[in-house]
């Protein structure tokens, strides 16, 4: 017989254990950096501001939501690249939003 333990807590403590467990199963490791970009999303460019990235997304900070599954073209401006996007997450954070990319490239079967 197998016995349930609930772990009680505030809201934001278990929301944070949420994330590190989450961040535990990434696949890539994200590089903390600073960085300026734009999203383009249904014919508006906006700017954001980067905050990590890896090889398979980037999270950034935008002062306007982004709805989660939208298709975006994420453009990094120091480096130039440019990649299609599809938004992962969007929450409020602070006076802004915070995003989470995931950049639509093709990948290898083995992988």
């Amino acid at each position: 017989m197998f016995a349930l333990q609930v772990k009680t807590g505030s809201g934001a403590s278990v929301a944070a254990e949420s994330r590190r467990k989450t961040a535990e199963r990434r696949e890539f490791r994200r590089i903390q950096m600073r960085f300026q970009a734009s999203v383009q999303v249904d014919g508006r460019k906006l700017c954001v501001d980067g905050l990590d990235a890896h090889r398979a997304g980037a999270r950034v900070v935008s002062g306007q939501p982004l709805p989660e599954g939208a298709l975006v073209l994420f453009h990094m401006d120091s480096s130039g690249f440019a990649a299609y996007a599809s938004v992962r997450r969007c929450e409020k954070a602070g006076r802004g939003y915070e995003i989470g990319l995931e950049f639509l490239v093709p990948r290898n079967p083995s992988e």
